[in-house]
Formats: structure tokens, sequence, C-alpha cells
């Protein structure tokens, strides 16, 4: 089947982030602001139709997971993930960030060390904040535009007494990396030997170029037991508006003590529609729709790497694998960060700055590509006058 990915939807009353935060001049021209990690066009026609179809019944009250709800998701990570999940390791929260506020309540205590591995998406170190607990920094390292995990520095942030806790994301963000089996293989094993538990975001496991799998942490044998893996229909099928993801929690001394401390937060269960986008999703036709969408999307990775490579050589786009953004590193066109803002404000373009993934990043920026070609052609001829206006060559 094929799907419309080219019609650019309208934000223009409804209180989108993506909007309000645009240029209004942009705004104005209908081009909207590539930041914010969501779509530019309709989620799975399939989900429109069974939220189209619950509002019209009239009847919105209070909903529970029930097990077709299980079910759905445990057909959805064996067809998309190819992950056999049990349902008793599903529990639905409110959210992958609120949920990591529960995890770190009920496993850690203020002052104890959280490891997450910069350039990496900016709401966990927030919520690391917030609860009082401490940052534990293991930066990526970039060698010719390409990122790998730093293991030995890895192993030696595992080693502190402090450190209970590591974040992973996979596919990166906002790196669009895609983790290799034997690099959450090692992790796992690090873990094991420091004890240590594992969160793993995997909101954009299903986003992921042909040849890339974004394998299922609690899928690794010394992962299983100490991990809480976040799936969700946020990223894949565009439902940011919605609170809600799924955790996959294999161990049950983990999931019964989770699942306590849920309750005593007054954040469990499921929001109606949200039942009914995940069973309207996690199904053939949203299936469909999401493998549509990633060939959509690595061929606007495919467009945007190309023309840079051919115009601007000296900018650096990290290999996109997964997710549907592209990190990219202007240092080489824009020498300063001052330089780096004239440029985009002179091209239109409303990108997420890099500083807030990693503060040795003030130089590249996060670009959502998860549009209209039509959108990335405009923006890339934007990139060319504004190039030429500020004589950056």
């Amino acid at each position: 089947m094929t799907y419309d990915f080219e019609t650019l939807v309208d934000r223009s009353d409804c209180g989108s982030v993506k909007y309000l935060r645009n240029m209004p001049e942009n705004n104005e021209m209908g081009l909207p602001a590539l930041f914010g990690a969501e779509t530019d066009y309709k989620t799975a026609p399939c989900v429109i139709e069974g939220i189209a179809k619950k509002a019209l019944s009239g009847t919105w009250g209070y909903t529970i997971p029930d097990d077709p709800y299980f079910e759905a998701v445990v057909w959805w990570e064996k067809h998309a993930r190819n992950f056999e999940v049990e349902k008793e390791w599903i529990v639905p929260t409110r959210g992958t960030i609120y949920s990591m506020v529960t995890i770190m309540r009920a496993f850690t205590k203020e002052g104890d060390g959280v490891i997450i591995q910069p350039p990496v998406y900016q709401g966990y170190q927030e919520v690391i904040e917030t609860q009082n607990r401490v940052v534990l920094r293991n930066n990526m390292i970039c060698e010719n535009g390409e990122y790998r995990f730093d293991f030995e520095g890895l192993e030696e942030l595992m080693k502190r007494p402090d450190a209970k806790l590591l974040i992973l994301c996979n596919p990166q963000n906002p790196l669009a990396r895609v983790h290799g089996e034997e690099e959450l293989a090692r992790i796992a094993e690090l873990a094991e030997k420091y004890d240590v538990l594992l969160i793993s975001d995997e909101v954009f496991g299903t986003v992921t170029e042909e040849k890339f799998c974004a394998v299922p942490t609690a899928k690794l044998p010394k992962a299983r037991n100490r991990c809480f893996s976040s799936i969700s229909l946020g990223k894949d099928f565009c439902i940011q508006g919605g609170s809600h993801a799924n955790y996959l929690i294999p161990n049950p001394e983990l999931r019964e003590k989770f699942i306590a401390q849920q309750k005593k937060d007054f954040a469990t269960g499921v929001e109606g529609f949200l039942y009914t986008a995940l069973r309207s999703a996690y199904t053939p036709a949203g299936l469909d729709w999401i493998e549509a969408q990633g060939r959509f999307v690595a061929e606007n990775a495919r467009y945007v790497v190309k023309f840079l490579k051919q115009n601007l050589p000296m900018v650096r786009v990290a290999p996109h694998q997964g997710g549907y953004m592209l990190w990219i590193d202007w240092s080489g066109l824009c020498p300063t960060a001052e330089v780096l803002k004239e440029f985009q404000e002179k091209a239109r373009l409303v990108m997420d700055g890099g500083a807030q993934y990693d503060e040795r990043c003030p130089l590249c920026t996060r670009m959502i590509i998860a549009t209209p070609r039509k959108v990335l052609e405009q923006a890339m001829e934007r990139v060319t006058a504004a190039v030429k206006e500020l004589k950056l060559l």
C-alpha cells in the first residue's frame, strides 16, 4: 500500500510547539521548523481511523489495559522487532521520561550517580538533576564524524560505588546511530559485573534503515535481569502529545518494585484514546506503514547527505542508521556559534542546537527529516543562498 508522506500537516491552530516556536515568517510561508522530534505528515491511516471511531462512539470513560492490549504489544514486538515478549513483562506507563523518575525513586537515592552518553537526548540530564541524582557523563568518542562508545571510560564510571543506573538510547537521539548487538552485549557485561541497572530508551526502535536493527536491550541474556526497556507510540506513530509508553521489565522483582513505586506516584493506568491508538497501531496495517515510513525517511536522509557532500563538503553529517533526524556538524563552514546562528537565521533554518545534547557540540545541530521532500529541497536552497550572502566560502 502507498501512503502520503508528502502532504504537510496544518499546525496553525492546535497549540503546536513546532508552530509556535518557529520563525513567524516561516509559518506565513508554510515552512515548518526542522526541530522537535515529530513528523510533518499524518500518522498511519489505521491509527486515524481507530481514533476517529473511538471519538464518534461518545464513550471516553475510564480505561485499563486488558488482554487485547497486552496481546497487541506482544504481537508488535515479535513482528516489528523479532523479540519474543511475555505479557507479564509489559508495564503501561505515563511516558518514557516520567518512568525514569519512577525508576530513580524506586532503585536509587539522592546523590547516587546515573550515567548518560552524550551527545544524547537532553531530557535525561534534566530528569536526573530534578531528582537530585548526579549526572555521570560517559561521552561518545567522535572520529571523522562517526561516533562510538568509550568503553574504558564507561567501566571507570561503573566502578564507582555511587553509579547505580545507565541510560541507553537506541537508536541514539540525536546521533541517528543504531548500536550494534556486540556493543550492547559488552555494556550488559559491564553492568552485570558492577551491578548497574540499565534503562533502555528504544522509542525510535522501529524507525531504522533497512540494513540496521535496533536490538532490544532486554533481549540480551546478561541484560535481561537488570533492564527496563521503553517502547512507545510517540516517535513511531507521531503521538508525542499523548503521555504514554510501555516498559518491558523481564525481572519479576524489578517489575514488582517498579509497579509499587508507580502506585505511590499515582502513575498507573492508560488514557482511553491512547489505548485505542495502540491497538490500532500494533497491527499488520500499522507495521506496513512503519516500514514505508522507514524507507521514506531513509531516502530523505540520503538526499540531504548527498546535497551537502556535493555543495558543502566541509559540513559533516553523522551516518544515518535510525530515527528521523540527522546530526550535522557545521564547524567546517561556521567557525563560531555566532556565525552559525547568523547562518541559520539567514537560511531560516530552525533546528535543535547541539549544545543541549552535549556541551562539546555548540557547532552541531539536529535536523528533523520526517518531512515532505519539498520542505528539505527548499531548506537546501536557502542554505545555498545564505552561504553566498554571508560569503562563508
